[in-house]
């Protein structure tokens, strides 16, 4: 049962955390499936919002009085066992966002970017190891379903930007160890952005960078599972060809906290809280807290 609940702990935690120079969103982590699970199918409803601004000059937060953007993201994701050491995933999501300010008010829908991938478990856990981990390898594609800060905007801060909307290709790697009642897991992923022709507006090809620190405890107190996460985000710098313009580096830090709870041996509820307002230095990006509702389903 503890090597399920790394699944949730990849997954089902707060994925979705303001990572460009003006709001752009990306999955900061993606679903490894481990045990026996043949499927597994996880919902997460997330609320945001967000504290200020760190601008790129001083790298520090600029807190919003008069101002306030709100987020509520409805996510999915699915995976599936191959065969033997082989998997599938997929990731997408629904996201309404709302803008305030004296001037202008206003909310907007659009799906978010979809994540595809594959696993391949490179290094099993044939034998108990104290230091060597499970490995495992995963190519990725990023399709361009999100609304990005280049596509028209209707809503001020970024509040109806939901992807990147660009093609993209990359690499996750995800280390896991299980040390019962613990289990840790260390995930990398980078994915490049192609390039895009945006209405008049060309913009660059730039990498979306990730690293997530996770770890759970199981405890006896009504079997209540207790999780813990921190992630850096990073997007490096992009340039709006014909423009001569140059969008800076972006970065962030989230600090997380949940716990969850198996109802069954198939379902599993649970809640989680984010800051990222708590670790630093960022850089030129938007600052949020949020709170997230999950579920997830398990086929054997």
């Amino acid at each position: 049962m503890v090597r399920i609940f790394l699944i949730f702990l990849l997954n089902i935690l707060p994925a979705k955390v303001i990572a460009s120079s003006c709001c752009g969103q990306g999955p900061s982590s993606f679903l490894v499936l481990s045990g026996s699970q043949r499927y597994v199918v996880s919902t997460s409803l997330t609320y945001s919002d967000s504290l200020g601004r760190v601008a790129d000059t001083d790298k520090v937060l600029t807190y919003w009085e008069k101002k306030s953007r709100s987020v509520q993201n409805l996510s999915i994701s699915i995976g599936g066992t191959l065969r033997d050491r082989h998997q599938w995933f997929a990731l997408t999501s629904l996201q309404k966002g709302t803008y305030r300010d004296s001037i202008e008010s206003g909310t907007s829908v659009h799906l978010g970017d979809t994540i595809l991938g594959y696993t391949y478990e490179a290094l099993p856990e044939y034998r108990f190891s104290y230091w060597k981990p499970i490995v495992y390898l995963s190519p990725i594609v990023n399709l361009p379903t999100g609304h990005s800060i280049y596509d028209e905007a209707k809503l001020s801060e970024g509040a109806d930007v939901t992807g990147h909307n660009q093609w993209g290709a990359g690499i996750g790697l995800t280390l896991k160890k299980v040390y019962f009642p613990w289990t840790l897991s260390l995930q990398f992923k980078s994915l490049y952005l192609f390039p895009k022709q945006f209405r008049n507006i060309e913009v660059s090809g730039f990498t979306d960078n990730s690293v997530a620190f996770m770890t759970s405890f199981a405890s006896r107190f009504y079997e209540l599972t207790v999780n813990l996460g921190l992630t850096m985000t990073h997007l490096s710098p992009r340039s709006l060809e014909g423009f001569d313009i140059r969008s800076d580096a972006s970065k962030s830090y989230t600090a997380m906290f949940g716990a969850q709870k198996s109802l069954t041996d198939r379902w599993t509820i649970g809640a989680s809280f984010s800051d990222q307002s708590l670790i630093g230095p960022a850089e030129n990006t938007l600052l949020n807290r949020s709170i997230s509702f999950f579920t997830s389903l398990n086929y054997f």
